[in-house]
């Protein structure tokens, strides 16, 4: 009747009644000051017996919520001469993905294309994975924003040319932004170049998009797990002195000074062009852990400082660790929600003397362990996969089963669970320590097993174009169990995809994973199939022969490659590994060597190359040559048929790698 707040009114009636809701004066005092700093903690919705975790919720990290939302204020300066970096590092499960999280949407609001990608353990292998991922869904954003779309697709496709049907590849979402027509032919390049295209081609993407009034704000997640072509292709961008209002946060655990993360972090943080800034992420407190424990419980903090000092003492405070220890204790009824009181209540003594699991990831191996088999079962495959995995080739597993229920809809149960996330068309964990338990669930002396046999079912139930959009993922799970593969038939079969694969890897210059495919399928092999695969057998030896000369493992490049020589039949079979030595030879220095080497290949071909000239001689064949072409104007010759003699092709290849190397002798 006196307008006074209702919580206000329900102290005073409290401490008339005596009814030892308050033990000391501080706890009233504590009472009176949130009804003043935080008076929403007083209008808590009735409470339900379903513990309310909010997955978004930030509990102790407004100071490092603050910074990231001041740095990218900074990127909106226009005046700014330089990118940032925000380098968030902490122990698995202490909320470094929750904190970028938490602050996106505010980002977004302030005009930023938001983007992210998460590398995975389970699929190191599989090139440009996370950087792939976050800048086609910036593609898509870019294609959303109805205000810029036609001045971005001008400046994209007058940035990126023709070569843009090459990123194009890569990136689907591209085409929404682009004029690039199909029938766009791009510049052939092989070995390095195309490493170095692809990265150009990224930089000139964000040079023609990204800007102080338009900035994007790219999240890596877990860099531990990186592929160095990714590692690579986030310097060569952020470190990228016409690329302007650029955010680049990225998420991981620490790691060794020898790591290739390490490397890549000293070489951008010793760039004049990029501002980097630290967070480091520790384990929640005593007040971050009592603040989350009363929001789940609906329940004044005061009244959760007992449990919340608990569950510290048992978790170490690790937010993850917190999280999954509460709902262990509310399934096995030590927290339980009283229809008499409409509260929650707890037993603390229960609380303290019980045994806990070591980590949060034997803690979730006992909480998967007790869903229902369909479910356990999904859980493992998709964890055999990653951190994710697509709803289609869920859809494909199905198809060699008989059973009414669908791994989505068991995976459905997890989701409710709170163990997976759908979004879009993947299924993804929560976390990767939860992925981490799932797949420890398959024994160790199965996994083998386990991942052949989905990979064969990947194989036998999947068209061709699935195959092919799958591969990386099904030659990683046929690789991980290989060893038990019997038949002579499946091993060439399974040869034949790690060569796909390798090649694939290639294109996106991906030469590392590149290299253990084509391996992989080189270990396969058996002497007699030199005979009955020949084809089979070359395109796997050079291939890897190439790709480790790339890496500058020429140790293993001259062993493939004299491996290829010693069973080379023909001049055109032994061509390439012949073209590669030369490669080798001019790259080390050995110019000598690798003209002699060029000029026994030459004559093999038909090409006598004499060894010294006369002036005389040079100017007779530059007047044959000028009346050759004295019919022809530049667009005639451009015109002309091309060349269809193979000897004539390899000719003019060894001719074009050693002529320039004449001027330096």
């Amino acid at each position: 009747e006196m307008g006074l707040p209702t919580s206000l009114c329900n102290m005073v009636s409290s401490l008339q009644s005596g009814d030892n809701n308050y033990e000391s004066i501080d706890q009233v005092e504590e009472d009176l000051h949130l009804m003043k700093t935080q008076p929403e903690k007083f209008l808590f919705n009735s409470p339900n017996s379903n513990l309310q975790i909010f997955p978004h919720m930030l509990y102790g990290r407004a100071l490092e919520a603050s910074k990231l939302l001041e740095i990218y204020k900074c990127s909106k300066d226009v005046n700014s001469k330089t990118n940032n970096m925000v380098l968030i590092s902490g122990y698995a499960g202490t909320g470094k993905s929750s904190l970028v999280r938490s602050v996106q949407k505010q980002l977004v609001e302030g005009g930023a294309k938001f983007a992210t990608g998460k590398f995975d353990a389970m699929q190191q292998v599989r090139p440009l994975s996370a950087v792939v991922s976050a800048m086609d869904d910036y593609c898509e954003l870019l294609s959303q924003d109805t205000d810029r779309i036609h001045q971005v697709r001008k400046d994209v496709t007058n940035a990126l040319g023709s070569e843009g049907l090459v990123l194009a590849k890569l990136l689907p979402s591209l085409h929404k932004v682009t004029n690039i027509c199909e029938g766009t032919t791009s510049v052939q390049v092989s070995g390095r170049e195309v490493m170095q295209r692809l990265m150009l081609l990224f930089r000139l993407l964000l040079r023609a998009t990204c800007n102080p009034c338009c900035p994007c704000v790219l999240f890596l997640d877990d860099l531990q797990w990186a592929d160095e072509v990714s590692l690579e292709l986030m310097h060569a961008l952020v470190t990228d002195s016409e690329i302007r209002g650029l955010v680049i946060i990225g998420c991981y655990r620490e790691v060794s000074s020898c790591h290739p993360l390490t490397r890549q972090l000293n070489g951008i943080q010793n760039s004049d062009n990029v501002d980097v800034t630290q967070i480091f992420l520790d384990n929640l407190d005593a007040d971050a852990v009592n603040n989350m424990l009363s929001d789940i419980l609906l329940t004044l903090p005061r009244r959760t400082r007992k449990l919340s000092e608990a569950v510290l003492h048992k978790t170490g405070g690790n937010a993850l660790f917190v999280v999954q220890f509460l709902c262990s204790l509310h399934q096995e009824g030590l927290i339980r929600f009283s229809l008499a009181s409409r509260e929650w209540e707890w037993d603390i003594g229960r609380i303290k003397q019980k045994d806990i699991a070591e980590n949060v990831i034997d803690l979730m191996r006992a909480k998967i362990s007790r869903l229902a088999p369909n479910v356990r079962n999904a859980l493992q495959l998709a964890a055999s996969f990653g951190a994710q995995c697509q709803t289609d080739v869920l859809h494909i597993v199905d198809k060699a089963t008989d059973s009414t229920d669908s791994t989505a809809d068991a995976l459905d149960v997890a989701v409710s669970e709170g163990l997976m996330a759908k979004e879009k068309s993947a299924y993804k964990f929560s976390h990767d320590q939860i992925q981490r338990a799932a797949y420890l669930l398959v024994p160790d002396s199965e996994r083998g097993a386990f991942h052949l046999r989905t990979g064969r079912l990947l194989l036998k139930w999947a068209s061709t174009e699935e195959i092919e959009r799958n591969l990386f993922l099904l030659v990683d799970q046929i690789q991980r169990g290989y060893s038990l593969i019997t038949e002579r038939s499946e091993m060439i079969n399974f040869a034949r995809l790690c060569l796909m694969a390798g090649m694939k890897a290639s294109i996106m210059s991906a030469f590392l994973p590149a290299s253990v495919y084509l391996k992989a399928g080189i270990g396969l092999l058996r002497s007699d199939d030199w005979n009955f695969h020949r084809d089979l057998c070359l395109e796997l030896y050079n291939s890897c022969a190439e790709t480790e000369f790339i890496l500058g493992d020429f140790e293993a490049m001259r062993d493939h490659i004299e491996e290829v020589l010693a069973r080379g039949n023909t001049p055109d079979e032994n061509m390439r590994s012949h073209y590669l030595l030369v490669q080798h030879a001019t790259a080390l220095g050995s110019v000598h060597q690798g003209i002699e080497i060029a000029m026994t290949v030459l004559t093999t071909l038909g090409e006598s190359v004499p060894t010294s000239v006369t002036l005389t001689e040079i100017q007779q064949e530059l007047e044959v040559t000028r009346q050759m072409l004295r019919p022809y104007t530049k667009d005639s010759i451009l015109k002309l048929e091309p060349m269809h003699d193979s000897n004539k092709i390899a000719a003019m290849r060894f001719l074009n790698m050693i002529v320039p190397k004449l001027f330096y002798l």
